[in-house]
């Protein structure tokens, strides 16, 4: 589409995107408070989720080229990453520039276990679907934080090797995803810091 109507059509679906994500929320609030209707409340939610999709591929039709790459520099703080050795074992940890609070930080093996996950990886996956097969592979759920930690690494390698849109993420080496997260860790840890 060119011109106007493209933009009023993306302008569209960006709100109907943004009115699914409050339903959604006020689903699941509900859903949480009340076990009487935690079947139907599912439904929708799946229901909702299968809308959004096809929000996300009527954007795509309209601006195919509308896939961008977010740096990893975020949209608060720019961010530092080290390897150090902490009493529990080696750790990735970032630091966010000119902050105070502590660092985040993920195990060595963690990390190993969410590279080794993302390397299955095909297409876009949403954050969620990584986070449920990182657990199906641990045999438990891991905190947000930790895999997050992962991606946000990943795309400040240079070159990257995740890509962000949204909340969905894509590995940017396929077949290789392994060696080069492996590598990613090996160079940091060399250099001392990112």
């Amino acid at each position: 589409m060119d011109g106007g109507l493209g933009v009023a059509a993306n302008d569209a679906l960006e709100r109907w995107s943004d009115d699914l994500k409050k339903v959604r929320r006020i689903l699941l609030r509900t859903m949480r408070s009340s076990e009487k209707y935690r079947k139907p409340l599912t439904e929708a939610l799946e229901l909702l989720e299968n809308l959004d999709d096809q929000v996300h591929m009527l954007t795509d039709a309209i601006q195919p080229k509308r896939r961008k790459t977010v740096q990893a520099l975020g949209r608060y703080q720019p961010k530092r990453y080290t390897i150090e050795k902490r009493r529990r074992g080696v750790y990735l940890c970032e630091y966010r520039v000119g902050g105070r609070a502590q660092p985040f930080c993920c195990p060595h093996g963690d990390y190993d276990l969410i590279a080794e996950t993302l390397s299955d990886l095909d297409d876009w996956t949403q954050f969620d679907d990584v986070k449920s097969l990182v657990a199906q592979r641990v045999g438990h759920a891991q905190p947000d934080y930790l895999i997050r930690l992962c991606l946000r690494f990943w795309q400040a390698t240079d070159p990257p090797i995740v890509e962000k849109d949204r909340t969905f993420y894509r590995v940017c080496v396929r077949g290789s995803f392994r060696p080069a997260a492996k590598r990613a860790w090996r160079e940091l840890e060399a250099s001392g810091s990112e």
